[in-house]
């Protein structure tokens, strides 16, 4: 089937699990289905805007709210190719409740977007309090000039964008307001960016330029595994988790702590790494040909804060500007740990700390 679905005004209410707009292929493949200028408003336990599987599907110039306890405003799993654009979405749930969603797609983690597919996403406003966008499992996967904004509702993992065993990744020229509101035993992150290390599969080809963070999380201890000493970070600006081919470049990121709390409470800016601790893998769990070039970071951290921390094979750091403080003990603008070999070059460092800091590591 194929079509056009525009120019409703669409109102559900609920106290279970509710949709606004619904397509899945049951007799055959729904394709080339166009979804503009609709108003889109759900109240639900679980409620979300639109669910579409589909092929081919364009999705623009849409205004959709979800509320409720788990709210998701656009979940696609997409063939082919898609197009999400000049959307307007605010999913705003409590991230609150035990009782399950009854739907595969909407987990309970409350999402703007969650799209597996090769898609284009350009030109929206997202707001969310879990996840502002989510990215599993795709090949061929643009995010441009986007405004997005997370601020987390209850103590659950929250990001910005998470992308999940993704290649050939664009991320341009996009406007990420994160705060994350939680008591530091679980992530906070604006952007993860991470292979799946279960089916060690790496994540690769990924474009991460231009872009604008205004990034607050708390800042809390670091956790490690009594037997392999592997750590556990809650509260990081931007992730690249067993990553090749990355480039990140040209971006300006603002970070500040809203809260600290334990013992070596500590923020990582940008980091870089993967599980050295993982023996069961066939292959290294591990970063390489990573650039991080011509990207101004400024943050404000209290007991321990690093700017770039970063573990890779054939590692670039280059042509960046820092300025990293901390108001308690710790600061360290560029950490490289092993193992790594690359280059760091030409960057500006200010460091200011009360205690201990180290311009590079």
């Amino acid at each position: 089937s194929n079509g056009v679905v525009s120019d409703n005004d669409v109102l559900v209410i609920s106290p279970g699990t509710a949709y606004g707009i619904y397509a899945s292929y049951y007799n055959g493949a729904v394709e080339n289905m166009t979804y503009d200028n609709n108003t889109v408003f759900v109240q639900a336990y679980a409620a979300c805007g639109m669910e579409l599987l589909e092929i081919n599907p364009v999705v623009s110039n849409n205004e959709i709210t979800a509320e409720g306890n788990y709210t998701y405003g656009i979940v696609a799993s997409i063939r082919d190719n898609g197009t999400i654009s000049g959307n307007t979405i605010k999913s705003v749930g409590s991230n609150v409740g035990s009782e399950a969603t009854g739907d595969s797609l909407l987990p309970k983690n409350s999402m703007g977007l969650s799209v597996k597919g090769s898609t284009l996403i350009e030109n929206n406003v997202i707001e969310s309090s879990d996840y502002g966008v989510k990215l599993i499992d795709s090949e061929g996967m643009t995010l441009n000039n986007n405004n997005i904004t997370v601020n987390t509702a209850g103590n659950v993992e929250s990001y910005g964008i998470y992308a999940l065993g993704v290649s050939d990744l664009e991320i341009l020229k996009n406007n990420i307001i994160y705060v994350g509101n939680t008591d530091g035993t679980v992530v906070n992150n604006a952007i993860r960016i991470s292979g799946n290390e279960d089916k060690e599969e790496i994540a690769s080809d990924i474009i991460v330029d231009g872009n604008t963070f205004d990034i607050k999380i708390p800042s809390v201890p670091v956790y490690y595994d009594p037997d392999t000493w592997e750590s556990s970070v809650m509260s990081e600006g931007i992730v690249f988790y067993y990553c090749e081919d990355v480039e990140f470049e040209n971006n300006n990121i603002a970070l500040d702590y809203n809260n600290a709390s334990g013992m070596y409470d500590t923020i990582y800016v940008v980091a870089v790494r993967g599980n050295p601790y993982n023996f069961d893998a066939d292959d290294p769990i591990a970063c390489a040909n990573v650039t991080i070039v011509n990207n101004k970071i400024t943050a404000g951290g209290h007991g321990y804060i690093y700017g770039i921390f970063a573990a890779a094979k054939n590692l670039e750091i280059t042509k960046n500007d820092l300025i990293i403080v901390s108001d308690d003990y710790y600061a360290n603008g560029i950490d490289v740990e092993g193992p790594s070999n690359g280059v760091v070059s030409d960057n500006d460092v200010l460091v200011i700390s009360p205690g201990t800091a180290y311009g590079i590591y």
